[in-house]
């Protein structure tokens, strides 16, 4: 009995829920379209005009957080998360010389 209690405790312990959150800059403006990956399980979404995105994942999954002229923020997934986006600081003349 205690086995099959066991059992399950892990299996629902690993479970997807759904991971949800924000993504700003700075200057806490929302970030509309930013790409949201769990990598390990192939899943990906998109923030929406709030900037609010939602991925059905396990609890402690690598979530990487990509926008064009913003670096990539890598994160492990909890219960809500706010990811703030930094500036790439590439000016763009020195991309078109």
């Amino acid at each position: 009995m205690k086995r099959l209690f066991l059992g399950l405790l892990l299996v629902i312990s690993t479970l997807a829920i759904a991971q949800s959150g924000k993504v700003l800059d700075k200057t806490g403006e929302p970030q509309v379209g930013c790409k949201v990956t769990a990598p390990e399980l192939r899943l990906t979404t998109y923030t929406d005009f709030d900037g609010n995105y939602e991925l059905d994942v396990p609890k402690g999954t690598t979530l990487i957080f990509d926008y064009i002229s913003y670096e990539k923020e890598i994160v492990v997934s909890q219960d809500s998360l706010i990811v703030v986006l930094k500036d790439t600081q590439i000016i763009l003349e020195e991309l078109v010389q």
